[in-house]
């Protein structure tokens, strides 16, 4: 009996982190929020317009398309704030040598996702619809 409560304690938060992971599965539709910022950095930094993410043995992987149509695997994204948080980046290099790197932090909010872009400085918010 004492085996059974120590297993039902240690397997509690294994199985919220998996609920709480299993709200990011699925394919989302994005767009920029052009009013959260009054430079159009939705026009200069990558983001996702439909990104897919999917369950994998060891986490999750993302695939998305960003707004010019270029497409980006990620395989075992940062999951964090006991699986609440996605915190991904972009494939490929900043435009610029000196440049910050753009991270995207992604949270479920109801039926949607919602998302922060930021570098050295927030730059703007970024919100998706799941697709059927």
């Amino acid at each position: 009996m004492v085996r059974l409560l120590l297993t039902l304690i240690l397997l509690g938060p294994t199985v919220s982190l998996s609920d709480e992971l299993q709200g990011f599965v699925g394919s989302w539709a994005i767009e920029a929020d052009t009013s959260s910022s009054d430079f159009p950095w939705w026009k200069e930094v990558k983001y996702p317009r439909l990104l897919h993410v999917s369950r994998t043995d060891s986490g999750l992987s993302l695939r998305f398309e960003d707004q010019y149509g270029f497409e980006c695997t990620i395989s075992n994204p940062l999951v964090t704030n006991e699986g609440r948080d996605l915190v991904f980046s972009h494939c490929g290099p900043s435009k610029f040598e000196n440049a910050w790197s753009p991270i995207q932090h992604a949270k479920i909010d109801g039926d949607k996702i919602r998302g922060v872009v930021t570098a050295e400085k927030f730059l703007f918010r970024w919100a998706g619809v799941r697709l059927q």
